[in-house]
Protein backbone atom coordinates (compact mmCIF):
# COMPACT_ATOMS: atom_id res chain seq x y z
CA UNK A 1 0.00 0.00 0.00
CA UNK A 2 1.39 3.34 -0.79
CA UNK A 3 0.70 5.68 1.77
CA UNK A 4 0.59 9.89 0.61
CA UNK A 5 0.24 12.80 2.12
CA UNK A 6 -2.75 13.42 3.73
CA UNK A 7 -3.60 9.96 4.35
CA UNK A 8 -4.26 8.68 7.63
CA UNK A 9 -2.86 5.26 9.49
CA UNK A 10 -4.27 3.39 12.12
CA UNK A 11 -7.15 5.79 12.22
CA UNK A 12 -5.01 8.41 14.34
CA UNK A 13 -2.01 9.40 12.62
CA UNK A 14 -2.06 11.79 9.77
CA UNK A 15 0.84 11.08 7.22
CA UNK A 16 3.31 14.44 6.49
CA UNK A 17 6.09 13.36 4.07
CA UNK A 18 8.29 10.68 2.99
CA UNK A 19 11.34 10.57 5.24
CA UNK A 20 12.92 7.64 3.15
CA UNK A 21 12.41 4.14 1.22
CA UNK A 22 14.45 0.67 0.63
CA UNK A 23 13.54 -2.45 -0.25
CA UNK A 24 11.91 -3.55 2.66
CA UNK A 25 9.62 -0.49 3.06
CA UNK A 26 9.56 2.88 4.00
CA UNK A 27 9.40 5.86 6.55
CA UNK A 28 7.15 8.76 6.71
CA UNK A 29 6.72 11.23 8.88
CA UNK A 30 3.46 12.01 10.41
CA UNK A 31 1.46 13.46 13.06
CA UNK A 32 -0.69 12.46 15.83
CA UNK A 33 -4.28 13.87 15.32
CA UNK A 34 -5.28 13.92 18.67
CA UNK A 35 -2.48 14.89 20.32
CA UNK A 36 -0.49 16.77 17.69
CA UNK A 37 2.54 15.66 18.47
CA UNK A 38 5.32 14.55 15.24
CA UNK A 39 5.84 11.04 14.95
CA UNK A 40 7.74 8.46 12.17
CA UNK A 41 5.86 5.70 10.14
CA UNK A 42 7.70 2.52 9.41
CA UNK A 43 5.66 0.28 7.01
CA UNK A 44 6.86 -2.75 5.46
CA UNK A 45 5.97 -4.19 2.24
CA UNK A 46 2.93 -7.18 2.22
CA UNK A 47 5.16 -9.12 0.25
CA UNK A 48 7.88 -9.25 2.68
CA UNK A 49 8.99 -12.15 3.27
CA UNK A 50 7.72 -14.31 6.13
CA UNK A 51 11.32 -14.16 8.03
CA UNK A 52 11.48 -10.18 8.10
CA UNK A 53 7.90 -9.88 8.75
CA UNK A 54 8.50 -11.85 12.39
CA UNK A 55 11.47 -9.76 12.80
CA UNK A 56 10.17 -6.59 12.28
CA UNK A 57 6.70 -7.62 14.42
CA UNK A 58 10.11 -8.44 16.83
CA UNK A 59 10.90 -5.08 16.74
CA UNK A 60 8.17 -3.35 17.77
CA UNK A 61 7.67 -6.03 21.12
CA UNK A 62 11.36 -5.52 22.05
CA UNK A 63 10.97 -1.97 21.59
CA UNK A 64 7.76 -1.51 23.66
CA UNK A 65 9.69 -2.59 26.06
CA UNK A 66 11.79 0.48 26.63
CA UNK A 67 11.07 3.65 27.75
CA UNK A 68 14.49 5.86 28.20
CA UNK A 69 15.03 9.22 27.00
CA UNK A 70 18.42 7.66 25.33
CA UNK A 71 16.16 5.02 23.37
CA UNK A 72 13.82 5.80 20.56
CA UNK A 73 10.17 4.72 22.08
CA UNK A 74 7.58 2.81 19.90
CA UNK A 75 4.09 4.28 20.23
CA UNK A 76 1.70 2.07 18.19
CA UNK A 77 1.46 -0.68 15.90
CA UNK A 78 -0.93 -2.25 13.76
CA UNK A 79 -1.45 -3.30 10.09
CA UNK A 80 -3.00 -0.99 7.02
CA UNK A 81 -5.92 -2.34 4.80
CA UNK A 82 -3.61 -3.99 2.48
CA UNK A 83 -1.72 -6.12 5.53
CA UNK A 84 1.15 -4.68 5.54
CA UNK A 85 2.63 -3.90 8.86
CA UNK A 86 3.34 -0.38 10.56
CA UNK A 87 5.31 0.46 13.41
CA UNK A 88 4.90 4.15 15.14
CA UNK A 89 7.79 5.57 16.83
CA UNK A 90 8.88 9.00 18.32
CA UNK A 91 10.19 11.38 15.57
CA UNK A 92 13.94 12.42 16.07
CA UNK A 93 14.25 15.87 14.22
CA UNK A 94 18.61 15.48 14.12
CA UNK A 95 21.11 13.67 12.65
CA UNK A 96 22.33 10.13 12.96
CA UNK A 97 25.93 9.90 14.45
CA UNK A 98 27.32 8.86 11.25
CA UNK A 99 26.37 12.02 9.39
CA UNK A 100 27.89 13.74 11.87
CA UNK A 101 31.65 12.31 12.39
CA UNK A 102 31.24 12.09 8.48
CA UNK A 103 31.14 15.91 9.04
CA UNK A 104 33.03 16.97 11.75
CA UNK A 105 35.85 14.07 11.68
CA UNK A 106 35.91 13.55 14.99
CA UNK A 107 35.07 14.73 18.23
CA UNK A 108 37.12 16.05 21.73
CA UNK A 109 37.06 13.40 24.32
CA UNK A 110 34.86 14.76 26.94
CA UNK A 111 32.17 15.48 24.54
CA UNK A 112 32.74 11.73 23.70
CA UNK A 113 32.33 10.58 26.85
CA UNK A 114 29.19 12.39 27.05
CA UNK A 115 28.04 10.55 24.22
CA UNK A 116 29.03 7.02 25.54
CA UNK A 117 27.50 8.04 28.81
CA UNK A 118 23.75 9.03 27.41
CA UNK A 119 24.08 5.75 25.36
CA UNK A 120 25.09 3.32 28.15
CA UNK A 121 22.25 4.50 29.82
CA UNK A 122 19.63 3.67 27.26
CA UNK A 123 21.90 0.44 26.73
CA UNK A 124 21.49 -0.10 30.45
CA UNK A 125 17.62 -0.08 29.95
CA UNK A 126 17.58 -2.27 26.82
CA UNK A 127 19.06 -4.86 28.59
CA UNK A 128 17.04 -3.97 32.09
CA UNK A 129 14.65 -5.27 29.94
CA UNK A 130 16.13 -8.11 28.50
CA UNK A 131 17.13 -6.96 25.49
CA UNK A 132 19.89 -6.83 23.12
CA UNK A 133 20.44 -4.80 20.77
CA UNK A 134 23.42 -6.60 18.57
CA UNK A 135 23.97 -4.02 15.70
CA UNK A 136 25.23 -0.79 17.65
CA UNK A 137 27.03 1.21 15.28
CA UNK A 138 27.14 5.18 14.34
CA UNK A 139 23.99 4.83 11.80
CA UNK A 140 21.76 3.67 14.66
CA UNK A 141 22.41 6.56 17.08
CA UNK A 142 20.47 9.68 16.70
CA UNK A 143 21.33 13.29 18.18
CA UNK A 144 18.22 14.52 18.57
CA UNK A 145 16.54 17.63 20.78
CA UNK A 146 18.26 20.76 21.90
CA UNK A 147 20.36 20.52 23.70
CA UNK A 148 21.22 17.00 21.83
CA UNK A 149 20.51 13.82 23.21
CA UNK A 150 21.78 10.44 21.67
CA UNK A 151 19.10 7.68 20.56
CA UNK A 152 19.31 4.32 20.11
CA UNK A 153 17.47 2.93 17.29
CA UNK A 154 16.22 0.24 14.76
CA UNK A 155 15.79 -2.67 17.10
CA UNK A 156 15.50 -5.11 13.81
CA UNK A 157 17.74 -7.18 14.90
CA UNK A 158 17.66 -6.83 18.86
CA UNK A 159 16.46 -10.53 20.60
CA UNK A 160 15.50 -11.12 23.88
CA UNK A 161 18.24 -12.08 26.56
CA UNK A 162 16.34 -15.27 27.37
CA UNK A 163 15.26 -18.26 25.89
CA UNK A 164 11.41 -16.48 25.64
CA UNK A 165 11.69 -17.63 21.48
CA UNK A 166 14.27 -19.61 20.46
CA UNK A 167 13.77 -19.42 16.84
CA UNK A 168 14.77 -15.45 16.59
CA UNK A 169 18.48 -16.15 16.45
CA UNK A 170 20.26 -19.20 15.83
CA UNK A 171 23.87 -19.96 17.49
CA UNK A 172 25.96 -20.51 14.07
CA UNK A 173 24.18 -17.74 12.41
CA UNK A 174 25.41 -14.16 11.80
CA UNK A 175 23.67 -10.76 12.06
CA UNK A 176 24.59 -7.69 12.84
CA UNK A 177 27.46 -5.36 11.05
CA UNK A 178 30.65 -7.03 10.92
CA UNK A 179 32.83 -3.66 11.46
CA UNK A 180 31.25 -3.04 14.90
CA UNK A 181 30.49 -6.84 15.71
CA UNK A 182 32.26 -8.15 19.39
CA UNK A 183 34.69 -11.43 18.51
CA UNK A 184 31.30 -13.36 19.26
CA UNK A 185 29.23 -12.32 17.40
CA UNK A 186 31.35 -13.20 14.34
CA UNK A 187 32.34 -16.79 15.77
CA UNK A 188 28.39 -16.94 15.99
CA UNK A 189 28.85 -18.30 19.73
CA UNK A 190 26.54 -17.34 23.14
CA UNK A 191 25.82 -13.72 23.34
CA UNK A 192 25.10 -11.50 26.29
CA UNK A 193 25.36 -8.02 27.22
CA UNK A 194 29.35 -7.61 26.70
CA UNK A 195 28.80 -7.92 22.98
CA UNK A 196 26.77 -4.46 23.00
CA UNK A 197 29.58 -3.03 25.28
CA UNK A 198 32.19 -3.68 22.74
CA UNK A 199 30.49 -2.15 19.98
CA UNK A 200 29.57 1.07 21.84
CA UNK A 201 33.78 0.88 22.70
CA UNK A 202 34.01 0.90 18.98
CA UNK A 203 31.55 3.60 18.44
CA UNK A 204 33.43 5.89 21.07
CA UNK A 205 36.99 4.74 19.61
CA UNK A 206 35.44 6.33 16.38
CA UNK A 207 34.40 8.92 18.08
CA UNK A 208 37.39 9.91 19.24
CA UNK A 209 40.00 9.34 16.74
CA UNK A 210 38.04 9.66 13.89
CA UNK A 211 38.29 6.12 12.20
CA UNK A 212 37.54 2.64 13.36
CA UNK A 213 40.87 0.79 14.67
CA UNK A 214 40.92 -1.48 11.92
CA UNK A 215 39.69 0.30 9.29
CA UNK A 216 39.93 -1.70 5.91
CA UNK A 217 36.94 -2.97 4.80
CA UNK A 218 38.09 -6.45 3.87
CA UNK A 219 37.15 -9.48 6.35
CA UNK A 220 40.36 -10.18 7.23
CA UNK A 221 40.49 -6.54 8.53
CA UNK A 222 37.74 -7.12 10.63
CA UNK A 223 38.23 -10.99 12.00
CA UNK A 224 42.01 -9.24 13.21
CA UNK A 225 40.03 -8.70 16.14
CA UNK A 226 39.54 -12.11 16.98
CA UNK A 227 43.22 -11.82 18.03
CA UNK A 228 44.27 -8.45 18.78
CA UNK A 229 42.78 -5.91 21.08
CA UNK A 230 42.61 -2.88 19.74
CA UNK A 231 45.12 -0.05 19.77
CA UNK A 232 44.52 3.06 22.29
CA UNK A 233 42.66 5.71 20.54
CA UNK A 234 44.83 8.69 19.26
CA UNK A 235 42.91 12.15 18.84
CA UNK A 236 43.07 13.70 15.32
CA UNK A 237 45.59 17.10 15.20
CA UNK A 238 44.07 19.96 16.17
CA UNK A 239 41.79 18.68 19.21
CA UNK A 240 42.69 17.81 22.71
CA UNK A 241 45.05 15.05 23.54
CA UNK A 242 42.94 11.78 25.17
CA UNK A 243 44.25 11.34 28.88
CA UNK A 244 45.31 7.75 29.35
CA UNK A 245 42.87 6.91 31.53
CA UNK A 246 40.47 7.36 28.98
CA UNK A 247 42.44 5.76 26.32
CA UNK A 248 42.62 2.73 28.75
CA UNK A 249 38.92 2.61 29.63
CA UNK A 250 37.60 2.44 25.67
CA UNK A 251 40.40 -0.64 25.28
CA UNK A 252 38.65 -2.25 28.39
CA UNK A 253 35.55 -1.81 26.47
CA UNK A 254 36.76 -3.93 23.67
CA UNK A 255 38.43 -6.80 24.80
CA UNK A 256 38.90 -9.58 22.91
CA UNK A 257 38.78 -11.37 25.75
CA UNK A 258 34.34 -11.35 26.53
CA UNK A 259 35.70 -11.93 30.30
CA UNK A 260 37.92 -9.04 30.55
CA UNK A 261 35.25 -6.62 29.53
CA UNK A 262 33.39 -4.76 31.74
CA UNK A 263 30.14 -6.95 32.42
CA UNK A 264 27.37 -4.17 32.73
CA UNK A 265 26.39 -0.68 31.35
CA UNK A 266 26.42 0.60 34.24
CA UNK A 267 30.05 -1.14 35.14
CA UNK A 268 31.60 0.61 31.74
CA UNK A 269 29.80 4.01 32.70
CA UNK A 270 31.67 3.90 35.99
CA UNK A 271 34.70 3.29 34.54
CA UNK A 272 34.07 5.80 32.06
CA UNK A 273 33.49 8.20 34.52
CA UNK A 274 36.55 6.87 36.48
CA UNK A 275 38.60 7.89 33.93
CA UNK A 276 37.42 11.39 33.29
CA UNK A 277 38.56 12.16 36.63
CA UNK A 278 42.10 10.43 36.72
CA UNK A 279 41.09 8.56 39.51
CA UNK A 280 38.01 6.32 41.67
CA UNK A 281 34.83 7.30 41.00
CA UNK A 282 32.66 9.47 43.70
CA UNK A 283 28.76 9.72 44.50
CA UNK A 284 27.42 11.93 41.57
CA UNK A 285 24.70 14.37 42.86
CA UNK A 286 21.17 13.10 41.09
CA UNK A 287 20.84 15.23 38.21
CA UNK A 288 24.01 17.04 38.10
CA UNK A 289 24.25 18.18 34.16
CA UNK A 290 27.50 20.58 33.45
CA UNK A 291 27.94 21.62 30.07
CA UNK A 292 30.67 23.91 29.31
CA UNK A 293 30.28 26.86 27.25
CA UNK A 294 33.88 27.64 26.69
CA UNK A 295 35.50 29.60 24.07
CA UNK A 296 38.17 27.17 22.71
CA UNK A 297 41.27 30.07 22.49
CA UNK A 298 40.92 30.16 26.79
CA UNK A 299 42.42 26.77 27.06
CA UNK A 300 45.99 27.49 27.20
CA UNK A 301 46.09 30.01 30.11
CA UNK A 302 43.29 28.45 32.04
CA UNK A 303 44.04 26.71 35.66
CA UNK A 304 40.67 25.21 35.45
CA UNK A 305 42.00 22.88 31.84
CA UNK A 306 40.20 19.85 32.12
CA UNK A 307 44.16 17.72 32.03
CA UNK A 308 44.53 17.82 35.58
CA UNK A 309 41.66 15.87 36.52
CA UNK A 310 42.69 13.94 39.85
CA UNK A 311 43.30 17.28 41.64
CA UNK A 312 40.54 17.78 44.51
CA UNK A 313 38.10 20.66 44.26
CA UNK A 314 39.03 23.26 46.97
CA UNK A 315 36.17 24.93 49.21
CA UNK A 316 37.40 28.49 48.88
CA UNK A 317 37.07 31.07 51.92
CA UNK A 318 36.24 33.55 49.61
CA UNK A 319 33.26 35.95 50.80
CA UNK A 320 30.04 35.60 48.50
CA UNK A 321 28.89 38.74 47.91
CA UNK A 322 25.37 40.02 46.17
CA UNK A 323 25.49 42.82 44.36
CA UNK A 324 25.48 45.36 46.73
CA UNK A 325 28.27 44.44 48.74
CA UNK A 326 31.26 44.65 46.69
CA UNK A 327 32.55 47.51 48.29
CA UNK A 328 33.39 44.78 51.33
CA UNK A 329 35.89 43.53 49.42
CA UNK A 330 39.04 45.61 49.97
CA UNK A 331 42.31 45.48 48.43
CA UNK A 332 44.86 45.24 51.41
CA UNK A 333 46.03 41.56 53.64
CA UNK A 334 45.19 38.35 52.17
CA UNK A 335 43.12 39.77 49.22
CA UNK A 336 46.25 41.24 47.49
CA UNK A 337 47.40 37.90 46.60
CA UNK A 338 45.27 37.83 44.18
CA UNK A 339 41.22 37.08 43.11
CA UNK A 340 39.37 35.57 40.52
CA UNK A 341 35.87 36.76 39.92
CA UNK A 342 32.93 34.04 40.17
CA UNK A 343 29.10 34.54 38.91
CA UNK A 344 26.63 32.37 38.65
CA UNK A 345 23.10 33.59 36.94
CA UNK A 346 19.42 32.27 36.69
CA UNK A 347 18.65 32.86 33.01
CA UNK A 348 15.55 31.91 31.31
CA UNK A 349 15.35 28.44 30.27
CA UNK A 350 15.01 29.31 26.42
CA UNK A 351 17.89 31.38 26.52
CA UNK A 352 19.81 28.68 28.42
CA UNK A 353 18.71 26.25 25.55
CA UNK A 354 19.78 28.75 22.62
CA UNK A 355 23.12 27.81 20.84
CA UNK A 356 23.47 31.54 20.13
CA UNK A 357 22.42 32.64 23.15
CA UNK A 358 24.89 30.25 24.74
CA UNK A 359 28.00 31.20 22.41
CA UNK A 360 27.30 35.05 23.61
CA UNK A 361 27.67 34.33 27.07
CA UNK A 362 30.71 32.33 26.60
CA UNK A 363 32.07 35.49 24.27
CA UNK A 364 31.16 37.58 26.96
CA UNK A 365 34.11 36.27 28.98
CA UNK A 366 36.44 35.32 26.13
CA UNK A 367 39.83 35.54 26.70
CA UNK A 368 40.14 35.60 30.59
CA UNK A 369 37.29 33.19 31.88
CA UNK A 370 35.52 30.15 31.45
CA UNK A 371 31.99 29.62 31.28
CA UNK A 372 29.20 26.71 31.81
CA UNK A 373 25.96 25.83 31.54
CA UNK A 374 24.50 23.84 34.71
CA UNK A 375 21.15 22.45 34.10
CA UNK A 376 17.89 24.30 32.53
CA UNK A 377 18.04 27.81 34.33
CA UNK A 378 21.80 28.06 35.67
CA UNK A 379 25.00 29.37 33.51
CA UNK A 380 28.51 30.73 35.47
CA UNK A 381 31.71 31.69 34.23
CA UNK A 382 35.14 31.62 36.40
CA UNK A 383 38.07 34.00 35.66
CA UNK A 384 41.37 32.01 34.48
CA UNK A 385 44.14 33.58 35.83
CA UNK A 386 43.77 35.35 38.60
CA UNK A 387 44.87 38.98 38.94
CA UNK A 388 44.95 42.28 41.29
CA UNK A 389 41.34 41.67 43.36
CA UNK A 390 39.63 45.31 42.38
CA UNK A 391 40.85 44.19 38.73
CA UNK A 392 38.90 41.20 39.26
CA UNK A 393 36.33 43.28 40.68
CA UNK A 394 35.45 45.39 37.68
CA UNK A 395 35.60 42.91 34.86
CA UNK A 396 32.97 41.19 37.06
CA UNK A 397 30.95 44.00 37.41
CA UNK A 398 31.42 44.14 33.78
CA UNK A 399 30.20 40.87 33.24
CA UNK A 400 26.93 41.68 35.56
CA UNK A 401 26.29 45.01 33.31
CA UNK A 402 26.08 42.94 30.35
CA UNK A 403 24.03 40.25 31.84
CA UNK A 404 21.47 42.81 33.15
CA UNK A 405 21.49 44.54 29.73
CA UNK A 406 20.83 42.04 27.79
CA UNK A 407 18.29 40.23 30.32
CA UNK A 408 16.57 42.43 32.35
CA UNK A 409 14.34 41.31 35.41
CA UNK A 410 14.54 37.98 33.72
CA UNK A 411 17.61 36.92 35.02
CA UNK A 412 19.07 37.00 38.91
CA UNK A 413 22.68 37.45 38.86
CA UNK A 414 25.80 36.91 41.95
CA UNK A 415 29.20 37.34 42.46
CA UNK A 416 31.95 36.70 44.60
CA UNK A 417 35.94 36.83 44.79
CA UNK A 418 37.52 33.52 45.23
CA UNK A 419 41.21 32.82 46.48
CA UNK A 420 43.83 32.56 43.63
CA UNK A 421 44.24 28.58 44.25
CA UNK A 422 40.63 28.16 43.30
CA UNK A 423 40.16 25.04 41.30
CA UNK A 424 36.84 23.63 39.35
CA UNK A 425 38.30 19.94 38.52
CA UNK A 426 37.11 17.86 36.07
CA UNK A 427 35.76 15.74 38.30
CA UNK A 428 33.33 18.25 39.60
CA UNK A 429 32.50 18.90 35.45
CA UNK A 430 31.05 15.35 35.38
CA UNK A 431 29.45 15.33 38.33
CA UNK A 432 31.89 12.89 40.26
CA UNK A 433 32.07 15.25 43.30
CA UNK A 434 29.73 17.94 44.46
CA UNK A 435 30.68 21.57 42.71
CA UNK A 436 33.19 24.23 44.94
CA UNK A 437 31.47 25.61 48.03
CA UNK A 438 31.26 29.19 46.67
CA UNK A 439 29.68 28.30 43.61
CA UNK A 440 27.26 26.16 45.75
CA UNK A 441 26.72 29.07 47.84
CA UNK A 442 26.18 30.97 44.85
CA UNK A 443 23.27 28.57 43.51
CA UNK A 444 22.07 28.46 47.12
CA UNK A 445 21.39 32.17 46.84
CA UNK A 446 20.00 32.80 42.78
CA UNK A 447 17.35 29.61 43.82
CA UNK A 448 16.65 31.16 47.09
Amino acid sequence: MMLKPGGRVLGRYRVEALLGKGAMGQVFRGLHEHLDLPVAIKVLHVASTPDILSRFEREAKLMARVRHPNAVAVQDYGFLEDGSPCLVMEFLNGESLDERLRRIGAMPWHDGLRLAQGLLAGLGALHAAGVLHRDLKPSNVVLSGDPEVPKLIDFGIARPTDAEDSRITRTGVLVGTPAYMAPEQLLCTALDARCDLYSLGLILYEALSGALPFPSDTMASVMRRLKEDVPAPVARPGLPQIPAPVADAVQAACRTDVDKRPATACELSDLLRQAAMGGPAHGIPAGTTVTDETSPSWEEAADLAAVPLARAASRSTGQTTADTAWDRIQSGGPMAEGRRYLIAARLPPSRIKNRDERRWLADLIQGHGRAFTLGAHLWFAIQGAPEDPLAARRRAMGIQKELRARYADTAKVRATLVDANFALTGAALVGGVPLPGPLQDLITALNG
